[in-house]
């Protein structure tokens, strides 16, 4: 049983321009559409399967923690307030980094995008790269339906083990403390997070289709709540591209059923090269195990780990 179900899909090319905090020339074509998401009352797991358009792509060439660029200095930061969130991040789309994510610190007054986190080891080199705004909370459930003030909740996992909790109060998300603002929190590429609803709820998310694998982190001994930025149809754990990541015969992942109670709908290994059924046996190439489109899985690993998380093939 599918624990979410899209029943509206749609995809479309169009080009889409530059935002004005940019000053570059460089124009990008996104796959976009739209698709409806059917919660039923309960807890169920989300994982977006939109980003948002880029602003930006193109080479850019590193230094530290800088990407070169010819944005407006002091636009891209985080947002302001007592829950500051990034609002921008950099995905490189080359080299032996494509598909790793940093967060936007800010733009220096060479116009250069400082970010968090860049390895040492890309420095001096030149990549591709792309630049979007961050998908927040407020933007995925700014047409949603069926929410309860003060009774529906976000869960959202973070890399020490804890868990970050955001509830509806009627118009928007604020804090555990049910007054701080937090409708700008941030989910993650390839992030899933729990919504627990009194009753059935429909949110319906447009944006840009992913056109390139992308790195999710996985932290060891920790639930990673994670999936496939493939918003139109379920992904077959066979064409997951994780058993590589996972710790043969120790390391799993785990679906979920659809009933709003988080049943289990299977626990998977893998072998090192392919995925295993809670029996070790492989699963055969036509099995239907599967993800749900927009849907995701909990991942436990012993290490730290990076997924590659592959990118939808878009119909020519």
């Amino acid at each position: 049983m599918n624990i979410l179900r899209p029943s509206i899909y749609a995809i479309a090319l169009t080009s889409l321009a530059l935002s004005g905090a940019n000053a570059q020339t460089t124009a990008t074509t996104d796959p976009v559409g739209f698709v409806r998401v059917d919660a039923p009352a309960g807890t169920s797991l989300i994982v977006p399967g939109f980003v948002d358009a880029a602003i930006f792509t193109g080479q850019s060439a590193v230094s530290g923690q800088t990407f070169a660029g010819n944005f407006t200095p002091g636009t891209l930061g985080p947002t302001s307030g007592d829950l500051p969130y990034p609002t921008h991040y950099v995905q490189v789309l080359s080299g032996a980094f494509a598909g790793y994510v940093y967060d936007v610190s800010s733009v220096n007054a060479q116009g250069g995008i400082v970010c968090s986190d860049v390895p040492e080891s890309i420095s001096g080199q030149t990549v591709q790269i792309v630049v979007r705004p961050h998908v927040t909370l407020s933007e995925l459930f700014n047409e949603a339906t069926g929410l309860t003030a003060f009774a529906d909740a976000v869960a959202l996992n973070n890399p020490d083990g804890t868990s970050s909790i955001r509830y509806f109060d009627g118009s928007g998300w604020v804090a555990d403390d049910f007054a701080t603002p937090a409708g700008q929190t941030v989910v993650y590429p390839g992030q899933g997070f729990t919504l627990t609803a009194s009753g059935a709820v429909a949110l319906t998310t447009v944006g840009s289709v992913q056109t390139a694998d992308t790195a999710v982190p996985l932290y060891g001994g920790v639930v990673n709540l994670v999936g496939t930025l493939i918003p139109g149809s379920a992904t077959k754990i066979t064409d997951l591209d994780i058993a590589g990541v996972l710790v043969p015969y120790t390391d799993a992942i785990s679906t979920f059923q659809g009933d709003g109670n988080m049943g289990n709908g299977g626990v998977f290994y893998s072998d090192g090269t392919d995925m295993l059924d809670d029996g070790f046996s492989p699963l055969p190439p036509d099995s239907d195990a599967s993800v749900a489109a927009s849907g995701g899985f909990a991942a436990n690993v012993s290490a730290d780990a990076v997924w590659m998380a592959p990118a939808p093939v878009i119909a020519q």
